[in-house]
């Protein structure tokens, strides 16, 4: 089952028709981004490797129970921790 995510919210407000082709349409694939907006995103994805690689430490899940886990130790950073729930699933950057 395919499951709302951040990104899909943030596109929605550009086009609403494109989430209705990801859970309807059968063959639907998205593009890809080019040009400028690849650019803009490689900039953003550099500038958020240097900004965890700065931490002396952090945890990196792979799945909802693990973050639940490093959250219930306390643990003081978890990046990419995965959140979710019967019909949303999200990607915290940083918390």
């Amino acid at each position: 089952m395919n499951k709302i995510t951040a990104h899909d919210i943030e596109g929605y407000e550009k086009c609403s028709r494109k989430l209705w082709l990801k859970f309807f349409e059968v063959n639907y694939k998205p593009t890809e981004a080019s040009g400028f907006l690849q650019y803009l995103a490689d900039i953003g994805n550099r500038f958020e490797k240097e900004c965890v690689d700065s931490l002396e430490e952090y945890h990196e899940p792979k799945s909802y129970t693990e973050t639940l886990s490093l959250m219930e130790k306390g643990v003081q950073y978890i990046y990419q921790g995965i959140l979710e729930d019967d019909k949303r699933i999200g990607r915290g950057d940083l918390f």
